[in-house]
């Protein structure tokens, strides 16, 4: 019993010496801000292959707070698909 005491005592010991040179581990989590207004913004014109119909009309107030397109403001609901799905509930199962 004493011999395998002093071989896991080895092995403890030879574990933490490599773990001491080695890159901390890291235990906090970030979360990744969420993406709003210019971040999410459509592409313009000339790179998008398609556009949603609000945003070629000008009627920034669809899907954002104020309805002028220099300065929409964020998104009215908390999320993006939240956004989407009050006008299209169609998608709602594909997007599951």
């Amino acid at each position: 019993m004493p011999k395998r005491l002093g071989v896991l005592a080895a092995a403890v010991l030879a574990l933490s010496a490599s773990r001491a040179s080695a890159a901390p581990i890291k235990s906090e989590v970030t979360r990744a801000p969420l993406r709003r207004g210019a971040a999410v913004a459509p592409l313009p014109k000339e790179k998008a292959s398609h556009s949603h119909a609000p945003y070629e009309s000008g009627q920034c107030g669809v899907c954002h707070v104020n309805n002028e397109p220099s300065n929409p403001g964020p998104i009215r609901h908390s999320s993006v698909n939240e956004e989407c799905f009050e006008c299209h509930d169609d998608v709602r199962e594909i997007m599951a």
